[in-house]
Parts: C-alpha cells; structure tokens; sequence
C-alpha cells in the first residue's frame, strides 16, 4: 500500500435558502476535505471537517479511479446530511450542485495539464 494524505480548505459559493442563514452563514460554506489515498489499490476515502455549524453538517465520501482504455475513470459517491429542520435537504441540494460543479471544473483542470 502506497499512502498518500492530503488536507484541503474548500470554500462553495452557492445560493442557499434564505431561511438557512439563521444556521449557517451562506457567505461561508467551508470545510477542510481530509483525503486518504491508497495509492496502489487507487482508492481513497474522504472526510469532510465544516468550518462551521459542525454539529448540523456530516459528510463522507469514498473515490475509486479505474482505467477506461487510454483514459481514467474517477468516481465518486458519498453522503452529505444537513440537519437543520424543513430546509436540510434543499440546503444538501445546493451544496451538492456546488460540489458537482467543482468536480466537474476541477476534472477538466487536471486534463488539461496531463496534456501538456
């Protein structure tokens, strides 16, 4: 097994509920993204620390990357709950549209720099 630990603060601009605001401060959806890859299996498992309101925010994810001919496959699955009472999961909807976005501008990043 090869290793390998990274730890990254990430910040979502999403448009949260209104009513949301009383729980958590929509200008500062933040978390710290703890990373565990098992390099040689290519698998690795995600924890995700929020920057606030911790005790309304769980989320956990797990990544596998596969080959696909020439390319790299990574999928990703996870859990995010948000327990703030009628609003969690519209408040879970916007936050994982944010996260979709990113991973999807951040796949087309790392592309582009394996092709250079």
């Amino acid at each position: 097994m090869i290793p390998l630990r990274t730890r990254l603060r990430w910040r979502l601009a999403v448009d949260l509920p209104r009513e949301a605001s009383r729980f958590i401060d929509p200008d500062n959806v933040a978390w710290v993204e703890d990373t565990r890859w098992d390099l040689t299996a290519r698998t690795a498992s995600v924890g995700f620390e929020p920057v606030q309101a911790s005790a309304l925010l769980r989320a956990s994810a797990t990544v596998t990357v596969t080959a696909d001919g020439d390319d790299s496959v990574r999928r990703i699955t996870g859990e995010l709950k948000v327990r703030i009472p009628l609003l969690g999961s519209k408040v879970e909807h916007a936050i994982s549209e944010g996260i979709g976005e990113h991973l999807s501008e951040e796949a087309d990043v790392v592309a582009t720099r394996l092709e250079h």
